[in-house]
Formats: C-alpha cells, structure tokens, sequence
C-alpha cells in the first residue's frame, strides 16, 4: 500500500512539473524602435534579426523551458515616443528587459524611466556617452561617439596629413556628441577647425551648408548621417565639386549607401567597430550571417548584426540566472562572450569594450585600412 501510495505520488508530481514546464510563462523582452517615419528602415532590419533570434533561442527550447516573447513598440525615432513605448512596456506589459532605442537622444530620454523601474534595457547602436551617466541598467553594443571620434582624427592627422576640418552634423544627441569629440581630438591632435555646421534630421538638402563649408575651404569635411542622408550628402559634394576628403561615423557602414551612392562614395573613410579575429566570433559571424542572408535574401545591415548581438547578451545573461532587475543587470555586467559582431563585454559603466577600425570606400567596396585603436 506504501509503495503504491508513493508510486502514485512521483506520478502526480512528475505531472505537474510536466504542466508546469509546458505552461510555463514567457520571457517577455521589449523591443522599442522606430517603426514608423523617416528612419523605419533601421527598424525593419532590426525586427528581422530578432525574429530571427527568438526562433533560434525557442527552437532550441527556450531559457529554461521558458520561450522568449518580443513585444514591440513604435517610438517614431522621438524622445517622446520612446518614453511613451518604455512606460507602456514597463507598466502594462511588465516586461523583464528592453532592446532599443536606435538613437541616443531616445535613449536619453528613456534613461529615467528604466533607471527608476529597474529594468535592463541593451541598446544596439546607443553612442553617446551620456546615455551611461546616472544609471546601472542601460549597456550598448556600439562604440562610443568618444572611441569613433578619437580614431578617426587620428587617422586623417596622423595617416593622412590632413590639417584643417569642417563638420557638418545632424542634430540629435549623437551628432551634437559627435561634432564636439572630433573637433577636440583633432585640435589636440594639432589640427585646426574652421566651420562646423549642422543639419535636422530627414533633411535631404545640404547645399547652403556645403556652400558656408567650401568657403571655409577645409581639406576634410566630417558628416555625421545615417547612410540615407549620406547618400544625399555625398552626392551634392560631388555635384559641387567641393574637392576635400569626406570622413564620417559607422552609420554609413551600410550596402545601400554604396548602391544608391555610386561614384560618390569613392574614397571615403568612416570608423565602425572592430569585430576581431577570433575563431569562436568569426563562428558566430559566419554562421548568422549565412542563415539570415537565406531566410531574407539579403545580408543583415549594421543594425542587424548589432540587435542580433543584444538578443544574444539577453539570452545568456537570463540563462546564467539573471531574471530581470539587478540580477539580470549582475549578469550582464559579467559576460564576455564571442558575438555576430565581435567580442561582447562591458565596463563597469555599461559601455561596451571595443575598438575602432577604420574602413575606406574603394571601387564601390569597404576596404579594411587596418587601423584599429580606441580613445585613451
């Protein structure tokens, strides 16, 4: 009778955890990015990648039998949509993390809310340095504006020769950043600034900046721009004939700008981050890239590789015990681990560890120029 008694009783609870497991309910990340608007295009590359990370990571069981759910959110590439998204995330969805925002002016202005509720939020291209000040909980996977700037003024001093710059820049919190780290390093590396201007996001005519640029007379000009502003940037250099070497920031590290922008983009220099030489990164570099090249039929852009990435970080935080909170926070902290784009670990700070290369456009390809470094 005991043994039956007991027999029965392992039954029943192997058949409740059985239940348990399978009604287990799900890790729900959310997801904030624009969308909708001028810089939806991003955000279409984004979703893919993690459509493609949840299918993986639930495919292959989930984390500890829990499947992963993305919820997303608009934040029509606006400070006010992303915090309007991170409180309909955070206090109707109760969601246990948060990837996005694409733009560190969103970033910004999500900080507070995701500082005070305690909640992980990885951002994928975040590179102001600001977005760390104040905070535990925010962490990025792009170099920051300062790491960019720092090498690629040396690079065009140093490597180059180049003596006198012009910035024209976009006016958002990572464009304001950017202007002020490349006109301090390249003063302190001994060159000297003549005319910094600036346009608003979606604009698509830069001629009366241009104009203000070939008066200055510079012999670099830095943009700040997505690869779409870029495209039209670059084009109107070349119509007005303004011969000065063109460098800029690791949004143009996109195959549509070489596309779109043809004999326009020869010879240009941008930074973007160092992905490495490592055996176990080039694996999953190699292995994303093939099987989302073959599900969408085209490779990921920058931004896919880098929301890939914080899918990634998530995932094997979450599976190292992090639930949410400042465990989840404790565990990413910790991480150093082979990433789609290169090695991922952190500061103490959020910001991540990598280098800068720099890269040139040579008949109508991105050339490596072997020179890596990363501010001091």
């Amino acid at each position: 009778m005991k043994k039956s008694v007991a027999f029965g009783l392992v039954v029943f609870l192997g058949m409740v955890m059985s239940v348990g497991s399978v009604g287990a309910q799900p890790i729900k990340i959310g997801v904030i990015f624009p969308f909708t608007g001028q810089m939806a295009v991003y955000a279409e590359d984004a979703r893919r990648a993690l459509d493609f990370a949840s299918d993986e990571i639930n495919g292959a069981g989930g984390i500890k039998g829990r499947k992963v759910e993305f919820i997303y959110e608009d934040d029509t590439g606006t400070p006010k949509g992303g915090v309007a998204a991170a409180q309909k995330l955070i206090e109707i969805n109760n969601v246990d993390a948060i990837i996005g925002c694409l733009f560190s002016s969103v970033v910004l202005a999500v900080k507070p809310i995701v500082t005070e509720k305690k909640v992980v939020l990885v951002a994928p291209m975040a590179s102001n340095p600001d977005v760390y000040a104040g905070t535990r909980y925010i962490f990025s996977l792009t170099p920051t504006d300062n790491d960019n700037c720092y090498v690629n003024a040396k690079y065009c001093r140093q490597v180059l020769g180049r003596k006198t710059l012009g910035t024209l820049f976009m006016l958002n919190d990572s464009g304001i950043s950017s202007d002020r780290y490349i006109a301090q390093w390249w003063e302190r590396f001994g060159g000297k600034v003549l005319v910094r201007e600036n346009f608003t996001p979606g604009a698509t005519d830069f001629r009366t900046q241009l104009t203000k640029i070939r008066e200055a007379s510079p012999d670099t000009i830095f943009i700040h721009v997505t690869w779409r502003e870029g495209v039209k940037v670059l084009k109107q250099i070349a119509e007005m004939d303004l011969k000065m070497h063109v460098t800029a920031n690791s949004q143009v590290n996109e195959p549509k700008l070489l596309e779109l922008g043809g004999e326009s983009t020869e010879g240009l220099t941008f930074t973007t981050a160092y992905v490495g030489d490592r055996p176990e990164d080039k694996e999953v570099k190699e292995k994303y890239e093939k099987a989302f090249t073959a599900r969408y039929k085209q490779p990921p852009a920058i931004v896919g590789w880098n929301t890939y990435d914080c899918a990634r970080v998530l995932f094997e935080a979450m599976k190292r015990g992090g639930t949410r909170g400042d465990s989840l926070r404790n565990e990413m902290a910790k991480l150093n681990i082979p990433g789609a784009f290169g090695r991922i670990w952190f500061r103490e700070d959020g910001s991540p560890i990598k280098d800068v290369e720099m890269f040139v456009v040579k008949n109508n390809k991105f050339v490596k120029l072997n020179f890596i470094d990363h501010a001091p």
